[in-house]
C-alpha cells in the first residue's frame, strides 16, 4: 500500500477554463494522483480577475467532484496567478553590496513593472552570482489581485499556499531540473503565445505574442466559410495538413509573422550568451495543430517537440501541464530556489 504524505492541489483557472491536478509525495516519489477540467461559461473569469464568484465556486465545486480517476477533495492549493495579472523581468547588478543592490532592484521595478506604490507585490530569485555581476529574476503583480483570490478561495475553505507563475509551472511538469543546454517553451494558447528561454539557471527571458489560437480558427473559418466551432475541429484535425491549399498559404503565412518574432528572440539570446539554443518545445492547445512542429522546426532551423508531461506514462492532453506544474512547485523543493513565487 502507498502511503501518501503530502498532497498539493494545482489549480490554473482561466477565463475560459479550469484545470486541476492533486499530486502526491510518498517516500520522497512525487505521484499524479487525479486530474479534472471544466469549460467556465463567459463572463465568470475576464482577464484573470473574478466577476462572478458565485457561479466560480459552483464551477470549482463540479471541478473537484469531478476529477478522475476519483475526485478531489483535500490538498495543499498551489495557484497560478493569469498570465494577464503577472509581469516577469530578468536583470543583472555589479553591486555586490547589500544596500546597493536593493537600490538596483528597486530602480528595475520602477523602470520595467507597470505597478507603484503598496499595490505593488514581488518575488525575487538570485539566479547566479560570480566575481562580476549578479543575475536576478524578478516576478510581480498586484497586491490587490493576490487579496481577491485569496479571499475568494477562503470563502470556499480552500488555503492557498503558493502563487504561483503560469510559465515557470509549465517548464516544471516537462523537465524534472532545469537542463544545461537552453531551452524555448513556446505556450501557444487561445489569445496569445508565451515564450521562455530556459538555461542551466533558471528563467532567463520571456515575452508575449498577440497571435495564436484563435487567430488560426478565424482564418480556417473565414477560407472554409465554416463558422468558429467548426473551424476549431478542423484545425486540430487537419492544420497545415488541410485539403485547401488557401487554407494552408493562410495559416502559414499567420505562422510567419510568429516565427520572425521567435527568430529575433532566438538571435538575440544566441548573441547575448556563450551558449546556443538546443531546441524549442512546444506547448498550449493550439501546439497540437497538425504540421506545426516540422512548420517552425524548417522556419527557425532548430529541432522543434511537442512537450510531454514527465510525471505520468499516460497520454494526458497538454491543457494539463500547468495545473501539474503548480502543483510541483511544492512538492519538489528544489524549484524553490530558481522559481519566484508569492
Amino acid at each position: 500500500m502507498c502511503l501518501i504524505s503530502k498532497k498539493y492541489l494545482g489549480l490554473d483557472i482561466a477565463d475560459s477554463s479550469i484545470e486541476v491536478a492533486l499530486v502526491g509525495q510518498s517516500w520522497g516519489r512525487t505521484k499524479l494522483i487525479s486530474v479534472g477540467r471544466v469549460e467556465l461559461e463567459a463572463g465568470l473569469v475576464k482577464n484573470g480577475r473574478i466577476i462572478d464568484k458565485e457561479k466560480l465556486a459552483i464551477s470549482i465545486k463540479e471541478l473537484f467532484q469531478t476529477a478522475k480517476p476519483k475526485a478531489i477533495k483535500n490538498g495543499e492549493l498551489c495557484f497560478g496567478l493569469p498570465e494577464s495579472q503577472t509581469f516577469l523581468h530578468h536583470f543583472y547588478t555589479t553591486s555586490k553590496d547589500n544596500k546597493e543592490k536593493q537600490k538596483t532592484i528597486e530602480k528595475e521595478l520602477a523602470e520595467n513593472i507597470p505597478i507603484t506604490g503598496k499595490d505593488l507585490a514581488y518575488s525575487l530569485r538570485i539566479l547566479n552570482e560570480d566575481k562580476e555581476k549578479t543575475e536576478i529574476l524578478v516576478a510581480a503583480t498586484r497586491q490587490e489581485v493576490i487579496n481577491e483570490w485569496r479571499n475568494f478561495f477562503k470563502s470556499i475553505k480552500l488555503n492557498v499556499v503558493n502563487f504561483d507563475i503560469e510559465i515557470l509551472a509549465t517548464f516544471r511538469n516537462l523537465f524534472d531540473h532545469l537542463q544545461k543546454e537552453p531551452v524555448m517553451l513556446l505556450d501557444i494558447g487561445a489569445n496569445t503565445t508565451h515564450v521562455g528561454v530556459f538555461d542551466e539557471f533558471g528563467l532567463h527571458y520571456e515575452y508575449v505574442i498577440n497571435k495564436a489560437g484563435n487567430d488560426f480558427s478565424k482564418i480556417i473559418a473565414e477560407v472554409l466559410e465554416i463558422d468558429v466551432v467548426k473551424a476549431e475541429i478542423e484545425k486540430l484535425k487537419s492544420g497545415l495538413k488541410n485539403r485547401s491549399k488557401k487554407v494552408v498559404e493562410e495559416l502559414e503565412n499567420e505562422l510567419n509573422k510568429i516565427a520572425k518574432a521567435i527568430k529575433e528572440s532566438i538571435e538575440s539570446y544566441n548573441s547575448g550568451t556563450d551558449k546556443k539554443l538546443a531546441k524549442v518545445v512546444l506547448v498550449g492547445g493550439s501546439s497540437l495543430l497538425i504540421g506545426l512542429p516540422e512548420f517552425f522546426s524548417k522556419s527557425l532551423n532548430i529541432p522543434v517537440e511537442i512537450g510531454k508531461a514527465r510525471l505520468t506514462k499516460e497520454k494526458l492532453p497538454l491543457y494539463y501541464v500547468e495545473a501539474i506544474g503548480l502543483a510541483l512547485g511544492k512538492a519538489e523543493k528544489h524549484w524553490s530556489k530558481t522559481d519566484p513565487n508569492f
